[in-house]
Order: C-alpha cells, then sequence, then structure tokens
C-alpha cells in the first residue's frame, strides 16, 4: 500500500521575503519602540494620580481596511456576530498623557483630539495607592509577557492591552472589565481564517516598521519632529503612526 502524502502549499516569493524582512527587523530591535523609552526614562518617576480609559468606534480608516481584508463582507460578518460596533480603547493618564497599543504599544503626550474623538464614552479608574509611571508600566510589562509587545486584532488586541496593564498593578474593576472588553469569540468564528492570516501579518509588519521608524527619528522624551517643512521645524508629536490605525 502506498500512502499518499499532501503537498504542502508552497508560500509565495513575496510572503516569505516579506516575513523574512519583517521577522529580522523585529528580531534586531528592541521590544518597546524609541519613543516609548525614552518617554518612559524622562517620566518614570512621575507619580499617576488620575487614569481614564475611553472607548471609541473604529474609525472609518480601519474599518475601510477590514472591510477589504473580508472582500467587502464585514458588515454582514458583524450582523452574523450579532455586533454593532467594535471598539478602540485607550487611556490617558494624569489628564497628560495617552497609553494605548495599536500595531506597538504607545505612550506620549496627550492631544487635544484624545479628548474629543467621535463618540468616545469615559470611565475614571480609581487610583487609591501610591503608584509611579514607571512601577505601572514594568507591573504590566510582567503580567502580560511577551503578550505586551505583540499585538493581534482576534486574540491581543488594545482592550487586552489596556486590561492587563491594569490588572498588573490591581487596578481592574468589574466596571472597567465590563466597559474596557468585547465578547468577539462568535466574530473571529464568523471571520474567514485567510482575512485573519492577512490581517496578523500586515499589522505585524506595520509595527516593525513604526518601530524601525521611531529608531530612527524619534527625540530625547519621546518627542517626534519632522525635519523643515515651508522653512521650519514641524512639531508632530508622538501619535504619528505609518500603519498602526490603518490596520484594526
Amino acid at each position: 500500500m502506498h500512502h499518499i502524502h499532501k503537498k504542502q502549499p508552497e508560500l509565495q516569493p513575496v510572503v516569505v521575503q516579506r516575513k523574512f524582512i519583517g521577522g529580522l527587523i523585529q528580531w534586531m530591535l528592541p521590544k518597546l519602540p524609541k519613543a516609548f523609552r525614552k518617554f518612559m526614562e524622562a517620566h518614570q518617576d512621575e507619580p499617576i494620580k488620575s487614569i481614564t480609559v475611553y472607548r471609541s468606534p473604529l474609525d472609518h480608516l480601519a474599518t475601510g481596511a477590514i472591510n477589504v481584508l473580508t472582500a467587502g463582507n464585514w458588515e454582514d460578518i458583524k450582523h452574523k456576530a450579532g455586533m454593532d460596533k467594535l471598539f478602540h480603547v485607550y487611556m490617558i493618564i494624569n489628564n497628560k498623557y495617552t497609553y494605548e497599543k495599536e500595531s506597538v504599544p504607545k505612550i506620549g503626550p496627550v492631544k487635544d483630539a484624545d479628548f474629543r474623538r467621535p463618540n468616545a464614552e469615559a470611565l475614571q479608574i480609581p487610583v487609591r495607592r501610591s503608584l509611579k509611571m514607571g512601577d505601572f508600566i514594568g507591573n504590566a510589562e510582567k503580567e502580560m509577557g511577551e503578550k505586551y509587545y505583540k499585538y493581534d486584532a482576534w486574540e491581543n488586541n488594545c482592550q487586552d492591552f489596556l486590561l492587563g496593564s491594569l490588572k498588573g498593578s490591581g487596578l481592574v474593576t468589574p466596571a472597567a472589565s465590563s466597559f474596557l472588553k468585547q465578547d468577539i469569540k462568535k466574530l473571529v468564528e464568523e471571520t474567514p481564517s485567510l482575512s485573519k492570516y492577512l490581517g496578523r501579518e500586515l499589522t505585524d509588519l506595520a509595527g516593525a516598521a513604526e518601530k524601525l521608524y521611531s529608531e530612527v527619528v524619534d527625540k530625547r522624551g519621546g518627542i517626534r519632529h519632522q525635519t523643515f517643512q515651508h522653512g521650519k521645524r514641524k512639531h508632530i508629536g508622538h501619535h504619528y503612526d505609518i500603519g498602526g490605525r490603518i490596520i484594526f
């Protein structure tokens, strides 16, 4: 009797090349972007007096990208999963700093727009003990392990990031869990495997590119500049992302 061996599908050269380049960049660079590291060097001893978490519906760029990845079927998929909308969540610390995860973890000076993202809702998190910025981030890294640095829209997204960060410092409440975490199990089941695969791969590549860009351009304190526009140096802040918001 002859055994029939199924031939394994071969990855196309462009996919192999992309995975190799993205993986090499991730391996060569630190786990956190330079902007994040520099910001924490400057603010690690600052006490945390207030934490507010926000949730806002995914913007048109994110929903448009998901719709492309699902071949135009995103609304049907959401309907089958019984979900009306998906939220991006983020945190504002001391009313001065925005903390979130897109393709990579981010922290930096808050923008006015962060207080009024379209249809955003807010929840105050009680901080009843002494807690420094450096301890909060360190606790979050210990709590989440490697998941702290990586992003997966289906299994390790922005919602998991904030919950893990709060849990690390003992700040999770039932209200916070309900506010931040959506049950997307049915949505995951309804989404085609290829769409989930492409989403993960593109987000990984965006994260690698963002980290590489950060190593090149970010300055001390996590402040990013664009060199000379119309003869002047233009400050564009920390939250410029070359790919994260486009992917989920």
